[in-house]
């Protein structure tokens, strides 16, 4: 088992107007895009890092739940640092996701007479 340390920090969040009826009482407020920061401090392996790009597009190809609005995210970047026994993997890239509210008639969210929550 190797020790791993992680991070993740979300940062520069901007919020799209996207105003859509959902149906089933769910309604889209806006967009959240954002630019996210994820590193690694692993013990040096054998894997190539390749697989690290590979795994970040499969994730953001079976995830990206923004399919009728374009957005120009920036592609994932990535830097490695390396000293004689470890090395610090980070992960930079934009990432965009809905933020949906649903009708509650205990939601904290007035809007067109009715109440909702997240």
């Amino acid at each position: 088992m190797c020790n791993v340390e992680f991070s993740s920090v979300m940062d520069s969040i901007q919020f799209i107007p996207a105003q859509r009826d959902l149906g089933n009482d769910q309604y889209r407020m806006h967009i959240k895009q954002y630019d996210a920061t994820i590193a690694w401090g692993v013990s040096l392996s054998p894997v190539n890092p390749d697989y690290i790009g590979i795994l970040i597009d499969a994730w953001l190809n079976e995830n990206d739940d923004i399919d009728d609005i374009q957005l120009d995210l920036e592609r994932p970047s990535m830097d490695v640092d390396l000293n004689e026994s470890h090395q610090a993997v980070i992960v930079t890239l934009q990432l965009a996701e809905n933020v949906n509210m649903r009708e509650d008639e205990n939601g904290i969210v007035p809007m067109d007479g009715k109440r909702w929550t997240l």
